[in-house]
């Protein structure tokens, strides 16, 4: 089943969305409950209780960003050619570096350590890179 307009396989596209969401979610979980949860500590005063963080809103923007770029991926980025996982790495890398310099350059305006900019930013090449082989290998032409 495709779109009639865009032509894209629409169960495809859910497929790799979905999968898509489950690794932000978990990625995201590593990286900022985990690994970078010293940084945040340190500026506890720039962040909501944890008892007042805004799960749903959490979790719709990770849908959202899964939606989002597996719509660009399906809408023919990649896999013209069957270039398979190597496409999706190169969509990845570039999806990866749009969303580290989105998220690093909250150190313009915040007063949070280069540390913590430069571990988001890793956390949106990861991103993007994680999404671009996923893509890949779910929908595939």
């Amino acid at each position: 089943m495709h779109c009639p307009i865009t032509g894209i396989n629409i169960p495809r596209y859910l497929a790799a969305a979905l999968a898509g969401f489950v690794f932000i979610f978990a990625f995201d979980f590593l990286v900022h409950g985990n690994l970078l949860m010293d940084l945040y500590e340190q500026t506890s005063e720039l962040w909501r209780a944890p008892e007042d963080m805004v799960m749903p809103w959490m979790m719709g923007t990770q849908i959202l960003i899964a939606l989002i770029t597996a719509f660009i991926y399906a809408c023919g980025c990649c896999d013209k050619e069957g270039k398979g996982i190597k496409c999706g790495i190169g969509f990845g890398i570039k999806i990866g570096l749009l969303m580290a310099v989105l998220m690093a350059a909250s150190y313009a305006w915040m007063p949070i350590p280069l540390a913590l900019a430069l571990g988001w930013a890793g956390a949106g090449l990861g991103t993007g890179l994680g999404l671009g082989i996923i893509f890949s290998l779910v929908y595939k032409k």
